[in-house]
C-alpha cells in the first residue's frame, strides 16, 4: 500500500503547501522530504502536527489510504485472471513474489492473504504447488473476522475452495447465502456469489456429499 509519506505529499501538493511551510516548527524540511520519499519514519505526534499544518483531518487521510488500498486490491485481482487462464505459472509466481515482498516490507496481513490466493491458483494448474494447512487456517481466520464480505473476499473463496474441507465449504456457502441481502444490491458481487455457489455444489456432488449439495 502507498506509504504514509507519499500520501502526505499528495495532500501537501493538493493544498498548495511547500515543504518548508508544511514542516513549520514540527520537523526539519529535509526530514519531511525524506519522510515523503519513504526513507525515514516520524513519531505519531509529529505526524499529527504535520497533518494539522496542511489542514488535513486524520479522517480524510485515512479515507484516502483506504480508497487506495481498495483500488490496489482491484488491480491485483485484475492481473490474476489472464495469467491463470493462460496457465502462466511464471506470471503468477511473479505476482506472488511481489505480494510477499509487500508483506515483508509492511507487515500488512492482506498481502499475506494475497500470496496464499495466488498459491491456490498455482495449485489448480499444478498440484506440486502446495498450500499449507497453516496458510488455509490464516485464510479461515481472515474471512470470519470480517464483518462483511465484498468482491475481494468472494474471489478469495472462489480461488481456494477446492482446498477447503467439505464441512468448511458448507459453512462458507451457508454464510454467503445468509448475506444475500447485501450481494443482491451489487451486480458484480452477485455474479461472484452465483459462481462460487455453483462451484460449491459441484464440489459436494463430486465428493458424494449429497446432503450438503441440497
Amino acid at each position: 500500500m502507498k506509504n504514509y509519506g507519499e500520501a502526505f505529499r499528495y495532500f501537501r501538493k493538493l493544498n498548495g503547501y511547500s515543504l518548508e511551510y508544511a514542516a513549520a516548527d514540527s520537523i526539519s524540511k529535509s526530514q519531511l522530504s525524506r519522510f515523503e520519499r519513504g526513507e525515514n519514519e516520524i513519531s505519531l505526534s509529529t505526524f499529527f502536527e504535520l497533518l494539522s499544518n496542511i489542514n488535513v483531518s486524520i479522517e480524510n487521510f485515512c479515507n484516502y489510504l483506504e480508497d487506495y488500498k481498495r483500488s490496489e486490491l482491484d488491480n491485483f485481482l485484475v492481473n490474476l485472471s489472464p495469467n491463470f487462464y493462460s496457465l502462466n505459472t511464471k506470471g503468477l509466481e511473479e505476482i506472488k513474489n511481489e505480494q510477499q515482498k509487500f508483506f515483508e516490507k509492511s507487515g500488512e496481513k492482506i498481502y499475506r492473504i494475497n500470496t496464499i490466493m495466488v498459491q491456490g491458483l498455482l495449485n489448480q494448474i499444478d498440484c506440486n504447488y502446495v498450500v499449507s494447512r497453516d496458510d488455509l487456517n490464516l485464510v479461515y481466520d481472515y474471512l470470519f473476522q470480517k464483518e462483511r464480505w465484498e468482491s475481494y473476499e468472494i474471489t478469495l473463496i472462489g480461488n481456494l475452495y477446492h482446498l477447503f474441507e467439505i464441512d468448511y465449504i458448507y459453512r462458507v456457502g451457508k454464510e454467503i447465502l445468509e448475506r444475500t441481502h447485501y450481494y443482491e444490491k451489487i451486480g458484480k458481487n452477485r455474479n461472484l456469489v452465483v459462481s462460487a455457489c455453483l462451484n460449491f455444489w459441484f464440489c459436494c456432488l463430486e465428493n458424494s456429499h449429497l446432503i450438503y449439495a441440497d
